[in-house]
């Protein structure tokens, strides 16, 4: 992809060269599973003058321009800006004096029907439209520039490297909620991470909050979004095949779903709100109770 682009006839002309679209998009692979997720760029290798990839936490791979050519671009972009900034604004002033000028030429001209007058009149309205067309021009080309530096701004290593920083932070729900499987995580890693997320989720049931409001939004938060929930299930393991593992995983779901069962018909819920009273202490108990050994037979496989 980019080592081919170097052999292609390019402009020399800077406002094309330094334009984003100009270079290949980047490109991310995600490469092998490291279960390291501290966002650390591990190398940097460059391809050739413009491209160069970066590997992060030996796990993911980022295809990107090369750091010069960012630097050169933004500079660029920021000369520019500041340029036609200034440029747009002198000659809007200009322009705004004339057209001033050429009010009183025209008052003069309607008390003293000179030539003179007239003629300075139409001059001056007809550099000040001049002056405002030059200045929309410096405006459009400011507007580029802030275009083009908020293209270049976007740094996808970046992105990538806080994205697996919060995967470090937030674990398995972060991964399935942004959906990052494949292009930030390795479907391996996410495997490690749903096994994680389901013995942190019994370490909570193992010690549960004091207070019952919590005790019923964890077990609700279980049920609901848990990782044996079938969405978080399915996007961890897929349809993959078989095995004496998985086969025990399913087996443990199926006991799951009979569970989830008994929750939504128990009436511990309503309305999609966690019903909070005195008959529900009962329910409480089973379920902590219910759901704690369930994960415990999990942790035995």
């Amino acid at each position: 992809m980019c080592c081919e682009s170097s052999l292609i006839y390019k402009s020399q002309d800077p406002y094309e060269t330094y334009r984003r679209d100009y270079y290949e998009p980047d490109e991310v692979k995600i490469v092998q599973s490291s279960g390291d997720f501290s966002g650390k760029v591990i190398q940097r290798k460059q391809i050739d003058k413009e491209y160069a990839e970066i590997t992060i936490d030996n796990a993911v791979t980022v295809t990107t321009v090369a750091k010069v050519v960012f630097k050169n671009a933004k500079d660029f972009w920021n000369e520019k800006k500041d340029n036609y900034l200034t440029k747009s604004i002198v000659v809007s002033a200009i322009g705004t004096s004339l057209i001033g000028n050429s009010g009183v030429m025209f008052f003069f001209y309607a008390i003293f029907p000179l030539n003179t007058f007239l003629i300075m009149a139409i001059v001056s309205t007809i550099i000040a439209f001049g002056c405002f067309a030059a200045a929309l021009y410096c405006y459009n080309r400011k507007r580029q520039a802030t275009q083009q530096l908020k293209q270049w701004n976007y740094d996808t290593t970046r992105e990538i490297r806080q994205q697996r920083q919060m995967v470090k932070q937030e674990g398995f729900d972060y991964v399935f909620t942004s959906k990052l499987k494949g292009t930030v995580v390795h479907p391996h890693e996410m495997k490690l991470l749903w096994h994680d997320s389901m013995k942190k989720y019994f370490h909570k049931f193992d010690h549960p909050p004091v207070s019952t409001k919590h005790q019923a939004k964890l077990i609700h938060r279980f049920m609901t979004k848990g990782p044996l929930h079938k969405e978080s299930y399915d996007y961890a393991f897929g349809s993959e095949p078989t095995n004496a593992g998985t086969g025990r995983l399913i087996n443990v779901r199926g006991e799951f779903e009979s569970l989830k069962s008994q929750y939504q018909n128990s009436g511990f819920i309503k309305e999609k709100k966690v019903k909070l009273d005195q008959n529900s202490d009962i329910l409480h108990d089973h379920f902590l109770k219910s759901i704690r050994n369930l994960l415990w037979v999990y942790l035995k496989m």
